[in-house]
Order: structure tokens, then C-alpha cells, then sequence
């Protein structure tokens, strides 16, 4: 099927011809069974090892499959991606279990193609609006703590962070919070990385009248020199910057998210 044509097209029914079962779980295939198959490429963006992956599973399926072949032509790497997006894209035709299955392992592989960002960004979006069963929720969790140990693209960490707080609210995330905690455990926080939350919570610290000197010297060409130890923030220190603090930032802004999420239902 043409899923450069109208892709976006507001009448469900279109969507709905585009988005059949059929061609949802055959894709959902190709890519768990191309995902063992991509290797490390050059740079954590290479879109090289999901592109062979998919050509050598593509090469044992069936030429044409129904739903695909209106065009008169095989299944291509560019559909499936125009498939996420669609999947990705506000909201879905009715609730459908196979596209929650499909969003799930799209995310779980870690699909990595040109505008895949694009489209886990949104489907994690879709994920919050879903009804969700134990496992799928257990899956995330993994997700959530991969997200953090071995970071994403910005926008899309975002969205991890949304997600997080989404089922923290609905106390569905206790033990991973703890773990959470563990990992954010001195993370140095500067407000060179600072949004208004951090900022007002760095203005409120106990600190001395040097100390606060030094964090609010802000360099804006680079990271701060100094920042403030998380939970504590009593202290100024030199800023750290490789990969251990990277974890323990991705886990402090996750955490902060979970935080944030609960205050208007605290009040």
C-alpha cells in the first residue's frame, strides 16, 4: 500500500484500510525478526544495520502481501516507517491491541531509521492514551530503565519522562522510583541544565554566600563549572561530565518528572 499518500487523512475509515491487522502484524514480524539481526553501527545514529537487518528478512518473505501490493511492488523500508508514523499519529481508529503490540516492539527494538525518532517521540504519546494490560506495563518499565542507562535523542527522552510520570500517577512505577532514586544518587545538577523547576529549587538550597557565587556563574558557551549534589544540594561542587553523570541526570530528570506529575494531585 502507498502509505506516502494521505497518510494523515482524518476519515477513520481511510486510516482504518490503511491500518489492517494484516499489515500491522506483518510488519510487527519483519522487525522482530530483523532486531537480532542489526549490528552496532558507526555512531549511535547509523541507520545502516537496521537497513540490512530489514533487507535480509524482507529477502525470506513473501513478495507480496495483502495490503502491500496495490503499487504493484514489494514491501519497502520507507513503508514501514511511513506505517509508524501513522501508527504514531493522533489518535488511533478504535482501541486495537495489535497496534499497543506493534507500538511496543517498535520501541522494544529500537528501530533506528530516518525519521524513526519522529515516530517513537509520538507512539509513546499513544501508549499514554491506551489501556494498557500488567505486561505492558512491566515492558515499559524495561524500557524506561533502558531509556536512562543508555540514554535516547532529547524530544524523545522527553517523552520517556512524560510516559514515567503517566503510570507513577497511577502508582504503577513504586519499585522502579526507588530505583530511579538509586541511580539519581549525586547527580550533579548545574544551571547550565537548569529549566524554572531546577532553578527555583537551586535558589531555596542552603547555600553559603560563596558557594552560590560559584552556581550561579553560568558559562554560556558550555557547561557550568559548578553545580549542586543531588538530593542534598547544600554545597557547591565541580561539575562532572561523562558517562556515569550522564545516568544519573537521565535519572534525576526522570524522577523530577515523576515529582512534577504528582503535584496537582497532591492539591
Amino acid at each position: 500500500m502507498d502509505y506516502f499518500a494521505n497518510r494523515y487523512d482524518p476519515d477513520p475509515d481511510a486510516r482504518a484500510a490503511r491500518l489492517t491487522p494484516e499489515v500491522i502484524s506483518f510488519w510487527k514480524q519483519q522487525i522482530e525478526e530483523a532486531a537480532p539481526l542489526v549490528e552496532p553501527g558507526d555512531h549511535p545514529c547509523s541507520y545502516a544495520s537496521w537497513t540490512n537487518a530489514l533487507a535480509n528478512v524482507h529477502a525470506r518473505a513473501p513478495l507480496f502481501v495483502a495490503g502491500l501490493d496495490r503499487m504493484g511492488r514489494p514491501h519497502r523500508v520507507p513503508d514501514l516507517i511511513a506505517l509508524a508514523e501513522d501508527v504514531a499519529t493522533p489518535r488511533w481508529p478504535t482501541p486495537r491491541r495489535d497496534l499497543v503490540e506493534f507500538a511496543l516492539t517498535f520501541l522494544e527494538a529500537d528501530v533506528m531509521l530516518f525519521r524513526s525518532g519522529y515516530a517513537k517521540r509520538h507512539m509513546l504519546t499513544r501508549l499514554k492514551q491506551a489501556e494498557l494490560t500488567t505486561t505492558d506495563k512491566q515492558r515499559l518499565e524495561a524500557m524506561l530503565r533502558q531509556s536512562v542507562l543508555q540514554g535516547t535523542g532529547l524530544e524523545e527522552y522527553r517523552n520517556w519522562c512524560r510516559l514515567a510520570g503517566h503510570l507513577a500517577r497511577q502508582r504503577e512505577l513504586e519499585v522502579f522510583e526507588a530505583w530511579l532514586s538509586e541511580k539519581a544518587d549525586g547527580a550533579v545538577l548545574t544551571l547550565s541544565m537548569a529549566d524554572g523547576h531546577l532553578w527555583q529549587q537551586i535558589a531555596n538550597a542552603q547555600l553559603s554566600e560563596t558557594d552560590r557565587a560559584k552556581v550561579e556563574k553560568v558559562r554560556w558557551t558550555g557547561p557550568s563549572k559548578w553545580g549542586v549534589r543531588w538530593p542534598q544540594m547544600d554545597r557547591a561542587v565541580p561539575n562532572i561530565v561523562d558517562q556515569d553523570h550522564r545516568i544519573r541526570r537521565n535519572a534525576w530528570r526522570m524522577l523530577d518528572r515523576i515529582y512534577r506529575c504528582r503535584i496537582p494531585a497532591a492539591q
